[in-house]
């Protein structure tokens, strides 16, 4: 049986982490700043610590590919974007 259950469409800019690629004996102006990253897929799972992306989905048996879990203290916001199609082909409604 395929499973029908549908997901948002969202993009995520968050904070990541970022180190130098040489990595030792790192002189002080040349420490790195944090990544802004801009994530977009499934959103596939949301709690109030993160939230779940992925980048694809099976149906039958449900399950996700190219999975990234968020913390929500990085993330700088969501937006959910509007589907142009619908998974079963259909043109959506404009």
């Amino acid at each position: 049986m395929t499973n029908d259950r549908r997901f948002d469409w969202v993009e995520v800019e968050w904070l990541d982490s970022c180190m130098p690629e040489v990595n030792s004996e790192v002189l002080e102006e040349d420490i790195p700043e944090p990544d802004v990253i801009t994530q977009a897929g499934f959103l596939i799972k949301r709690t109030t610590d993160y939230l779940s992306i992925a980048g694809g989905i099976k149906r039958d048996p449900l399950c996700f590919d190219f999975v990234i879990t968020i913390p929500m203290v990085s993330v700088l916001y969501i937006r959910t974007l509007q589907a142009l199609a619908s998974l079963d082909g259909q043109r959506a409604a404009e």
